[in-house]
């Protein structure tokens, strides 16, 4: 009995996460499916052939993000590296209150965090451009960066730092030879976590770029503001898809490397 239970709860959340899939690839193929309808009709790929040969901002938005996503995500873990060795290897007064100021983007409302970044680049001359819209987005991806980091760091003793000082290693040397392959899973699941939070961004991208820089997320929203769940379940599968991408090249690419062993070293 206590096997079957876990089993069945298993069973139920994996239901409850493929069913509302299933229920967005059947509005993607076909041109008539209503809620309670068992079995749909009208398979059509005029959903998909829109979205890929008829709608040219489709293929903008999905390079914005792309490109977007990608600046932020390795900008943001590069901020979180240096961060999180800062907040392990080291002991100063504020400790305590840098860790509350990096997860201060976590608890505050979208809306008022946003609007503040907003008159930041206004001031800073930022508003409206790829670098703007970058910078905000790294504001919440930097608390997801900074933690990551932390973890990995403390499953590293120091003494290995401290060793490769001794023989004469050089700062640049101990990076690349040591602590990187030793952090290489924690990179990679940083960069996946930013990747994925900067692809999703709708907000940030709608407030900062003004309307003028087009991600995927910003094509998506007319659609089902206008019920047209067809095309806009078409654009969440190509969601889902890069974002899976993402997660799977960097679980192949850590495993390879870690070869079975833990992603945390004692």
């Amino acid at each position: 009995m206590k096997k079957i239970l876990p089993g069945a709860l298993i069973g139920l959340l994996i239901g409850l996460l493929l069913i509302p899939l299933l229920l967005i690839m059947l509005l993607s193929f076909f041109s008539y499916y209503k809620y309670l309808q068992v079995v749909p009709t009208a398979f059509s790929l005029a959903n998909w052939q829109q979205l890929l040969t008829q709608n040219r901002l489709f293929w903008t938005g999905l390079i914005n993000s792309l490109v977007i996503a990608t600046a932020t995500a390795i900008g943001a873990t590069i901020v979180g590296l240096m961060t999180g060795r800062a907040l392990t290897r080291y002991r100063f007064r504020g400790q305590k209150l840098l860790l509350l100021l990096l997860s201060l983007p976590l608890f505050i409302p979208s809306i008022a965090l946003f609007i503040g970044v907003h008159l930041m680049m206004i001031q800073l001359a930022l508003i409206n451009t790829y670098l703007g819209v970058i910078l905000a987005q790294m504001i919440i991806s930097i608390p997801y960066a900074t933690t990551i980091s932390m973890a990995f760091f403390a499953g590293i003793p120091r003494d290995i730092e401290d060793l490769a000082r001794t023989l004469g290693c050089s700062n640049k040397k101990l990076f690349l030879k040591v602590m990187a392959p030793l952090l290489l899973p924690g990179i990679l699941l940083s960069l996946s976590i930013c990747f994925v939070l900067s692809f999703s961004e709708y907000f940030s991208v709608f407030l900062v770029g003004g309307g003028r820089i087009i991600t995927l997320s910003m094509v998506m929203f007319p659609f089902l503001s206008n019920s047209d769940y067809g095309n806009g379940a078409a654009i969440s599968l190509v969601f889902l898809g890069v974002n899976l991408a993402v997660f799977i090249g960097a679980d192949v690419v850590i495993r390879k490397k870690v070869k079975g062993r833990p992603y945390l070293y004692e």
